[in-house]
């Protein structure tokens, strides 16, 4: 009778771990599977995010109350009307694994597009400054606060970073690079952050040795029963950079080369893929992608031709911009069928730029033929 009882277990647990697409290791039924010290990353990523127990002083109070308005707002102007208006297209987007280039600390846009993937990849130009240990002192991390809070007020406002936004709030002591946005930011969206781990590469250019800092997190959905992870890297990818060119001597290329199948997610992107100056990048990101959700200022339309994608366009588009001592864009000329189109229901990318009265915000779907991993009622 055991051996029928412990049989029973086996199938149980292979079902369950089968079912959630990881490995049966990975799964935690709920909090008190967790340690000590995972709690103890978790209950720093609630301190973080104005959700911590520790709300008795005014300045934490009123780091509660900030977070709580522009959350708020968030959910009204950005989560709710994507997660409506991707139910009404019956765009269900199924990728594991999602690349988002030059996303900075945006996780939010992320997981509004992409909440059901297992492994995210962002990266941008803040500071990967991560330990595997949580601060014992919260006092002397609390400066962070301030910063997490412009950031989540100018996201409320806009629903995109500025460049000069954030470079303001990491070069004014009020975040120490990233990772205190992503736990405050996973957070809020429901996650539990529980366990950080430092990453490091060392790349070659030319006789000089760059080293490529970062950090990986691990965090459980409460709703799915999941573990989910997000790598996030500081990386400038200069004009003519050569990522991928290289294959044998640059593990930074190999690293992205070994995401396998995966989607690309990309909005206020500056054009950077425009013009051929990042060809070599661009081209690895493209390899083995077989979907691609994005605004005009990602990869150029003339990269996904109908014979082998299909293409699906929503909203309207007024122009691509020519932001100051950024690329030159790609003339697009089949965008501008979509000049008078219904305005999509939400801010994305450069759109906003014309102005909230003359919303001109534009969003690509491109799904590979063959290879669907999008259930759309869009016609092509």
């Amino acid at each position: 009778m055991k051996s029928i009882h412990c049989s029973v277990f086996l199938i149980l647990l292979v079902f369950q771990s089968c079912q959630s697409g990881l490995p049966s290791r990975f799964l935690k039924q709920d909090q008190r599977s967790f340690s000590a010290k995972e709690l103890l990353w978790i209950q720093y990523s609630e301190f973080l995010a104005g959700f911590g127990s520790k709300t008795d002083s005014p300045e934490l109070k009123s780091h509660k109350e900030t977070m709580d308005s522009a959350w708020d707002k968030i959910a009204v102007q950005s989560r709710k009307p994507i997660a409506d208006f991707l139910a009404s297209e019956n765009l269900h987007f199924t990728s594991k694994t999602v690349l988002y280039p030059f996303s900075g600390t945006d996780v939010l846009n992320l997981f509004n597009f992409f909440p059901n993937s297992d492994y995210y990849i962002c990266f941008g130009l803040e500071a990967a400054i991560a330990q595997s240990e949580p601060p014992a002192n919260y006092d002397l991390v609390k400066k962070n606060l301030k910063g997490i809070q412009i950031l989540s007020k100018f996201l409320a406002d806009r629903n995109y970073f500025t460049y000069k936004v954030m470079r303001e709030e990491m070069n004014s002591g009020k975040l120490e690079g990233a990772l205190p946005v992503y736990l405050a930011f996973l957070t809020r969206l429901g996650y539990q952050v529980f366990e950080v781990e430092p990453l490091e590469l060392n790349r070659k250019l030319g006789s000089d040795w760059q080293k490529i800092n970062g950090f990986r997190l691990r965090f459980y959905d409460p709703k799915t029963f999941k573990v989910k992870q997000l790598d996030y890297w500081k990386i400038f990818l200069f004009s003519g950079d050569t990522l991928g060119k290289d294959m044998d001597s640059d593990p930074l290329a190999r690293y992205f080369e070994g995401l396998g199948k995966k989607a690309v997610f990309q909005k206020s992107a500056e054009y950077l893929f425009h013009g051929e100056s990042r060809k070599f990048t661009r081209d690895l990101f493209l390899k083995n992608t077989n979907l691609v959700v994005q605004d005009d200022s990602g990869f150029p339309l003339r990269f996904f031709p109908e014979e082998g994608w299909k293409r699906s366009i929503y909203g309207s588009y007024d122009k691509s911009w020519n932001l100051p001592g950024a690329i030159t864009p790609d003339p697009q000329p089949e965008l501008l069928v979509y000049k008078m189109a219904k305005p999509l229901p939400f801010p994305f990318g450069y759109g906003v730029l014309a102005g909230k009265e003359k919303q001109r915000s534009l969003l690509m779907v491109v799904q590979k033929k063959g290879e669907l991993t999008v259930h759309s009622n869009k016609n092509e």
